[in-house]
């Protein structure tokens, strides 16, 4: 039979595998395709040479056809994952185009957007790193936390833990646990696929304001009783002003205007014998002149 030259060759190869040009493969099965489609060049040497040009064409065509054919049977029993909206490296729906030799992934970005989580003082508080699409079944979870502020960027977070666990559990939740948790999840490959974050709002009861304000308050009424700690009051000096006395409200006590009323009493009294004491001493002392 006359050869084709390379020119030739090459062009009725892309016209015969044109039909998958509008199949986009699975990328996950993309090496198991290569690999079969890397034996189509042997296949094409057992062609018997002493077959005329014709029955060699046919024979080529044909065998074009169980390739496409394979091709097809392989990306459907394994086919794409559909993309998911909203965020995450989907690798699972990954495809190659064959018409544009390209590898193509969902259109999302690998941030996904800040959520709100809702929870009660005290409660256990459950955070889920979910993301839209399935997760493979190897990953590395990082958590990360931005105390009291509302940010969608893990800049502003720190690592508190790094494992394979896609929750954090908070038992019992307290104002202070208010913030945005941040989790970052990688795949076997140390790809970066999703990025979640959640603000997690804390409400605090009034009922439980009131319980802690009682806890307290009984507290310090059942407390033990410490003599040595207790220190003796200060004694007000025995000689006081009358300023002092009344800083020190001593003037304002009942006790005190009885004792006080007693003793200008009882100093009047001896103001008054005394004074009487003296007058007669002098009515009964002679004068010289008489003598």
């Amino acid at each position: 039979m006359e050869k084709m030259d390379g020119v030739e060759c090459l062009e009725k190869i892309r016209k015969g595998f044109k039909p998958l040009e509008n199949i986009p493969l699975p990328f996950t099965e993309i090496n198991k395709i290569r690999a079969h489609l890397g034996g189509f060049n042997i296949t094409v040497r057992e062609i018997r040479p002493s077959l005329s040009a014709k029955d060699w064409t046919a024979a080529f065509d044909l065998m074009i056809k169980d390739y496409i054919k394979d091709v097809k049977s392989i990306a459907a029993k394994n086919p794409a994952e559909r993309c998911v909206p909203r965020c995450g490296i989907q690798k699972a729906a990954r495809v190659f185009r064959c018409d544009e030799c390209t590898v193509q992934d969902c259109n999302v970005a690998v941030e996904c957007p800040l959520e709100d989580i809702y929870a009660k003082e005290r409660e256990l508080t459950n955070i889920l790193c979910v993301p839209p699409f399935t997760l493979p079944s190897t990953i590395t979870v990082t958590w990360m936390l931005a105390r009291n502020l509302r940010v969608a960027d893990i800049s502003y977070c720190k690592t508190i833990y790094t494992g394979e666990d896609v929750h954090i559990l908070i038992n019992p939740t307290r104002k202070y646990h208010e913030g945005t948790y941040a989790c970052q999840v990688r795949d076997a490959d140390d790809d970066v696929i999703a990025e979640m974050f959640y603000f997690l709002n804390v409400t605090r009861s009034k009922a439980i304001e009131y319980s802690e304000l009682e806890d307290a308050f009984n507290e310090v009424v059942n407390s033990e009783f410490n003599p040595e700690e207790e220190q003796e009051p200060e004694q007000p000096p025995l000689r006081t002003s009358i300023e002092d006395m009344i800083k020190h409200k001593i003037l304002t006590s009942t006790k005190f205007c009885i004792i006080l009323t007693i003793a200008l009493a009882l100093v009047i009294m001896v103001l008054t014998i005394l004074c009487v004491h003296l007058c007669s001493h002098a009515t009964n002392v002679e004068d010289p002149d008489d003598v």
